[in-house]
């Protein structure tokens, strides 16, 4: 299974190089020049960060998270990318709570 998640993440990055640098869609950068949306998203991270120290609260910030990048990268034209990156984030975040609940 490790193998498909190595694969996996390097097509999630080649088709993001492929889109921001070979194709030139510069939408990533012009959004990274916005000072709403980098307030934007300190706070959102800063929540995610906070929200992670309660258990009642890990749940809906995983989703919250996942919901964020399948946005982000639809409005960056990247809809197949948004769904493998949303899978990984599921498998990996899944298989880390039964290895600890395995360990405790």
């Amino acid at each position: 299974m490790e193998n498909i998640i190595i694969v996996l993440l390097a097509f999630l990055i080649i088709n993001i190089f492929w889109h921001s640098f070979i194709l030139k869609k510069n939408t990533f950068f012009n959004d990274l020049k916005n000072p709403r949306f980098i307030i934007y998203f300190i706070v959102m991270i800063g929540f995610t960060i906070w929200s992670y120290n309660y258990d009642k609260y890990k749940d809906s910030s995983k989703h919250g998270l996942i919901a964020f990048i399948t946005a982000y990268l639809a409005h960056l034209d990247l809809l197949f990318s948004a769904y493998i990156l949303a899978w990984l984030i599921t498998y990996l975040s899944d298989n880390y709570k039964k290895t600890s609940e395995k360990n405790r």
